[in-house]
């Protein structure tokens, strides 16, 4: 019994040494496949930090034409780690490093793989953008309802500068959070102030974008304050030491009424009121306005402040054409001498924002620093026997606003446009005035044609056509349509346009869309349905013009510069044909066309 015990064991020792012997052959012949070893690794940049980082490296076995093996038993390498031999795939994040990692497969002749490196750095080198959002769409908070730390609703995403994105634990303070711009140290909702916040971090020297946020304390009665500006003050560019602006505020309670609370603090700028009216703009920036009451803070407005410039003024020689069919001067349809200048002086204090109404003026009104005067010669050189006048004599009686007649009219007869801003006064068939655009020469404008061809022909007529029935109208429609000559557009567009806002091409402008309900007298409704008062010139359903803005100025200034046809400069000079630059009349361009009701 016990001899046959005796050969049991050797039987089943001869088959485990058996099995032995046939995994050893067997990985001695898969070694003997292996003729390299390549290693990759997705996260190979790493921020400096107080603990020991694992890698997950990513191995592929070779044979020698360079295909990978499949293997179907574990491969036994060595990890090599900046020259050293180690233990496992570990790097210590303590300080700044470049981690040099190898495999190798143990053995006399030990075949190496290529070596990764990982980039251990600081902050302060490794941060290019930080990428802050909300872990959902939710941005209200309720104090006192979660006391969590406000990390735990936010994720933080970094952009290193190698282009890499790490996702980074919020819980882990290794930045500095901000809320209004100022550093807070606790994170905590319930020592967050009430009302709307932005919030932002700072980490390696760079800063998140901004979060908009609302913290709400049930206990304080109040759920948020709506700071906005007035109607009469609505334009969000300012000129500094020049603008005031007056400000409007509503406070809700939490089931949603209006409380009627007087006791708050206004922060323009870093400057607190006890008022809400004729706040001044002193700094040029972007400057923030917000209401403060009982702790509770209101949404941030933001204000862009420019310093206005000065300029060299330029005076631009005007002739007026006064058509007429042998009616006596002084009359509506042959216009005398003193109704002329009376215009003349309208259109300048217009251009030099002087010209005032009974309204507030535009936040942003400036001086244009373009003037005009008489012209004294005509295109020969003669003195004219009334400055700024040339009268023509035809046959019609009025023109038709639409037809081609008054359009061919005016191109023929116009003097150069080089020379002289020509205004042709008519008898028209309703309450119209128009302008032509510019052409400009090597420069772009938006909504303005440009050329770089030196021998254009102007085929059109530049310059205004003025119905006899606007002169002397108080809103001055003259500096209306001498705006569209020095290509500015109207601040509104038709229903049904694809587009509101800046579609004037101007920023400090308020855009509307001209229909029966955005307008109110002297108010408009803005592209957001914000009611504003109007007195732009380029508006023109208003009675009370009184303003152009700073990117107007700018825009006609451009015009200056580099329209192709322009009186820079003197008021004599040789007739249009006689420099070549005059084409073929083209009816199909058309000006801008302008209905003034100046009852």
């Amino acid at each position: 019994m016990k001899r046959k015990n005796i050969y049991s064991y050797l039987l089943v020792f001869f088959i485990a040494f058996s099995c032995v012997k046939d995994r050893e052959v067997e990985y001695s012949f898969v070694l003997s496949n292996i003729s390299s070893i390549e290693i990759s690794i997705d996260e190979f940049v790493y921020i400096v930090d107080d603990k020991k980082q694992t890698l997950d490296l990513d191995v592929k076995f070779l044979d020698k034409s360079g295909n990978e093996l499949i293997l179907g038993t574990r491969i036994n390498t060595e990890i090599w780690i900046n020259d050293s031999l180690t233990s496992n795939a570990e790097i210590n994040l303590s300080e700044e490093k470049i981690h040099k990692v190898t495999l190798a497969l143990p053995g006399t002749d030990k075949i190496l793989s290529n070596s990764v490196e990982i980039h251990v750095i600081s902050l302060e080198n490794a941060v290019d953008k930080i990428d802050l959002v909300l872990k959902d769409q939710e941005s209200v908070f309720i104090k006192y309802e979660d006391t969590l730390d406000f990390s735990s609703y936010i994720n933080v995403s970094i952009t290193d500068t190698l282009g890499n994105v790490h996702l980074l634990d919020t819980n882990r303070h290794v930045f500095d959070f901000y809320v209004d711009g100022e550093k807070i140290n606790s994170r905590k909702l319930t020592d967050f102030p009430n009302g709307r916040l932005t919030v932002s971090i700072t980490m390696g020297g760079k800063t998140s974008n901004l979060l908009d946020i609302e913290v709400l304390d049930p206990t304080s009665g109040i759920k948020r304050i709506d700071l906005d500006l007035s109607d009469d003050t609505r334009n969000f560019y300012a000129l500094a030491g020049k603008t005031s602006y007056n400000f409007e505020y509503t406070i809700w309670d939490f089931e949603d009424n209006i409380v009627d609370l007087n006791v708050f603090e206004l922060n323009v700028d870093d400057i607190t009121y006890n008022r809400i009216t004729n706040i001044p703009i002193d700094n040029p920036g972007e400057i923030h306005a917000q209401i403060v009451a009982y702790g509770t803070k209101s949404n941030v407005l933001k204000i862009y402040s420019r310093e206005d410039v000065a300029m060299e003024t330029e005076t631009l020689p005007i002739i007026f054409h006064i058509v007429h069919n042998g009616d006596p001067v002084g009359s509506t349809d042959n216009r005398s001498a003193s109704d002329v200048q009376n215009e003349l002086a309208r259109l300048n204090n217009a251009y030099a924002n002087t010209h005032r109404t009974n309204l507030t003026k535009s936040m942003n009104a400036v001086d244009s620093y373009i003037q005009f005067e008489l012209a004294s010669k005509d295109p020969d050189g003669a003195i004219l026997d009334e400055m700024g006048i040339h009268r023509m004599q035809v046959i019609t009686d009025e023109f038709e606003t639409f037809g081609d007649e008054a359009n061919e009219l005016m191109f023929d007869n116009m003097w150069d446009p080089d020379q002289y801003l020509n205004v042709f006064v008519l008898n028209v068939d309703d309450n119209f005035s128009f302008a032509f655009f510019p052409t400009l020469f090597s420069e772009t404008l938006p909504g303005v044609t440009t050329t770089t061809d030196v021998n254009f022909k102007l085929n059109y007529y530049y310059g205004i056509m003025f119905n006899n029935n606007h002169f002397g109208s108080y809103n001055s429609v003259l500096a209306h349509e001498i705006g569209h000559y020095l290509a500015l557009e109207h601040t509104w567009v038709s229903e049904g346009s694809t587009s509101c806002f800046n579609s004037d091409h101007v920023n400090d402008t308020q855009d509307y869309v001209n229909t029966a309900s955005s307008l109110d007298g002297d108010f408009r409704f803005d592209c957001e349905d914000k009611r504003f008062l109007s007195t732009n010139f380029m508006d023109y359903n208003a009675g009370n013009y009184n303003s152009f803005t700073y990117d107007q100025r700018e825009r006609m200034h451009t015009v200056s510069d580099h329209a192709l046809f322009f009186p820079r400069g003197g008021s004599a000079g040789g007739r249009l044909v006689r420099y070549g630059k005059k084409g073929v009349f083209d009816p199909s361009i058309k000006p801008v066309m302008c209905w003034h009701d100046i009852n």
